[in-house]
């Protein structure tokens, strides 16, 4: 294991420069890698489906708490 290579949970810096290099690269993760050192590719990978898996989960309860 690369000693580099961070396991930490992210923080809000990591996460916005990670949102700000998305919105440029689209989902390029080896090129928005580049912009957050110590993480992977697949790390950065792995946190942006989480988010979106989260967010629709939030949504969903949103939607289905404002139809009743």
């Amino acid at each position: 294991m690369d000693p580099k290579v961070r396991k930490s949970p992210w923080n809000h810096n990591e996460e916005y420069v990670f949102i700000e290099a998305h919105k440029i690269h689209g989902n390029k993760w080896a090129e928005i890698a580049k912009y957050i050192p110590g993480r992977t590719d697949n790390s950065i990978k792995n946190q942006f489906y989480s988010t979106l898996r989260k967010l629709i989960g939030r949504l969903q309860k949103f939607v289905i708490s404002n139809k009743t």
